[in-house]
Parts: C-alpha cells; sequence; structure tokens
C-alpha cells in the first residue's frame, strides 16, 4: 500500500484561516440568512459565504473555494447533479448538500455520488450552527488530508533519492512503503510491492527472523542495530548489508511499523576480510624468521596501510 495519492481541486485557504464557502441555493431569503448566520458564527475558523442562486453559474466558481453547500431542490440542475460536475472536476473538494425532511433516498443518492456530508433543512435557527460545524469539520479533514499527502511526497522524494535499501512495513510484513533502492534488490519497482507481504519474496525462516526483530524493535520503542547480514541479488551473487530498525508510526494507520535502513557494505567487509588475510599471511611468514616483537609491528603496519587504503578509496 502506498501512502501517496494526489489532491486536487479547490480553494487553499483551508481551516486555519478563512474559510471561503460557495453557497448555492434559489431560495434567495434563506440563502441571506444562511449568509448572516455561518458568517456570525466564531466557534472557529471564521466563514465567508459566496452565494450562487443558479448552480449553472456556481460551477465556474467552484475552483476558487474550500467547500461548497448546496440546496437539493433547484430548478435546472438539482444538487445531486452539481455535486457529480463537482466531483468530475474537483473529486476531493468538500461538498455539502442540503436536503429537505423524509428526503432519505436523497441523501442515500448522495453519498453513493461522493458528498462529504449532507444536512437537513428543519426552518430553525439552530440548523446553521450544524451547518457552521459541518463545514469546518469537512475542511479541516481535507486540509489535514492535503498537508499528509504532501509530506508524503516529499518524503518519497527523499527516501527514492537514497543509495540505501529503506522500507516501511507492518508487523505483519506489509510493505507499506519501499524506496527505488530497496525495489532494486527485488528486479521490481516500489508499486510493485507496497502492499504486498515480504513472505512472498523471502524464505520463511527469514520473514520469521525479520517479524521477531520488528516485534523487538517495537516492544522496546528503541532503534535495534541488526548488523551484517548476508542478502541474494536477483541475478544470483550476495551483497551484504548493515541493517538498522527503527520503530514508526505513519500518519494514515493505527497500527505500529517499522522503518527499515539497509546499506550495502560488501565493499567494506571484503577490504576488511583482505586486511585479515595480509595479516594472517605476513604472521605466516614472519614468524619462522624472528621471534621478537617485529613481527607484531608488521602485522599492525599491515592493517594501518590496509584501513588507510580503505579510507582513501571511499
Amino acid at each position: 500500500m502506498s501512502w501517496l495519492a494526489e489532491s486536487s481541486g479547490g480553494g487553499t485557504s483551508g481551516a486555519t484561516g478563512e474559510i471561503r464557502l460557495l453557497h448555492v441555493e434559489d431560495d434567495e431569503a434563506f440563502a441571506d440568512l444562511a449568509a448572516t448566520f455561518l458568517e456570525r458564527d466564531d466557534r472557529g475558523a471564521p466563514i465567508e459565504v459566496w452565494t450562487e442562486t443558479d448552480p449553472r453559474d456556481a460551477v465556474d466558481a467552484i475552483g476558487d473555494v474550500d467547500c461548497v453547500l448546496s440546496d437539493h431542490d433547484m430548478p435546472g440542475m438539482n444538487g445531486l447533479d452539481l455535486l457529480g460536475v463537482v466531483r468530475d472536476e474537483h473529486p476531493n473538494l468538500p461538498f455539502v448538500l442540503l436536503t429537505g425532511r423524509g428526503s432519505e433516498e436523497i441523501a442515500s443518492d448522495a453519498i453513493s455520488a461522493g458528498v462529504t456530508d449532507y444536512v437537513r433543512k428543519d426552518g430553525s435557527s439552530d440548523q446553521f450552527a450544524v451547518l457552521a460545524n459541518t463545514i469546518r469539520n469537512a475542511v479541516e479533514r481535507r486540509v489535514a488530508r492535503r498537508d499528509a499527502e504532501l509530506g508524503e511526497r516529499r518524503l518519497r522524494r527523499v527516501v527514492d533519492a537514497l543509495p540505501e535499501c529503506v522500507l516501511v512495513k507492518t508487523l505483519d510484513g506489509e510493505y507499506l512503503l519501499v524506496n527505488e533502492a530497496g525495489a532494486a534488490h527485488y528486479d521490481a519497482t516500489p508499486a510493485e510491492l507496497e502492499g504486498r507481504n515480504e513472505r512472498e519474496f523471502l524464505r520463511d525462516d527469514l520473514a520469521d527472523r525479520f517479524r521477531a526483530e520488528d516485534r523487538e524493535v517495537v516492544a522496546a520503542g528503541e532503534p535495534l542495530d541488526v548488523g551484517e547480514q548476508r542478502v541474494r541479488n536477483p541475478d544470483g551473487t550476495e551483497r551484504v548489508e548493515h541493517v538498522r530498525k527503527i520503530p514508526f508510526e505513519t500518519p494514515t494507520r493505527e497500527d505500529s511499523s517499522v522503518l527499515v535502513v539497509a546499506g550495502d557494505v560488501t565493499g567494506e567487509v571484503t577490504r576488511r576480510n583482505r586486511v585479515d588475510e595480509i595479516a594472517e599471511l605476513l604472521s605466516d611468514a614472519l614468524a619462522v624468521h624472528d621471534g621478537d616483537d617485529r613481527v607484531g609491528s608488521l602485522v599492525s603496519a599491515a592493517r594501518d596501510i590496509a584501513v588507510a587504503d580503505r579510507v582513501d578509496s571511499d
């Protein structure tokens, strides 16, 4: 499952500033009354009301507002028709429908068509307090969702630029996020892995071990340095990775997850092994000629030279 989703349409002021509301209502008296009550309501973000009495004229103004409030029973184009037009152009724009009494069927159709919420007209002044609360909640949810999506897209750009394998997974092994480097290890794309379970790609013993590590990380609430592990590449060769696991909370899920960062240290391990081999060869060769401290000094020097060579090459 990818976190990323595109948002589109609507204004940008949102719940942190003034909410721009387009009220589509053919009854001018009710429209004026609604505007008065909504703009006076001071229990949250201020609401600025723009009124259109003809729904066909309202279509052109939809892209400049944060929310649409529409009556249902209007000549020429009813509220459900307007909702369909809005959803075609602005699928995420909050849309609140006003319905009359006994309109359960209309409400059901509106929900199916993607209405954000609906409020029944009851002729009382209390309905405007309900309307104001409904409008603010709808806009706040959209702003929060949009902010989360923007953050997720920024995260995607960052992690895809990293050479290390980076992934986020649930405790059951479902991949929520996989970067380009991580997907390449499976000869796949991030989209092909996200939403799938690691058991589809790993041996059962490895999957069991990883799951135990993940649960240990979440239970402890602290990062776990797993250390080095050998992993087989798609072409059959092996690489050595240094793995670190960190408890992670995703913004869109309640269950715990784990962030895994695995850096390829194959070259470093190879150089380190070469240092040990050189030291061992020198020890064997020199020990037969000299029994004093020169052997140890030469071995140490060999190690230092090889380590310096490794640092320079990095």
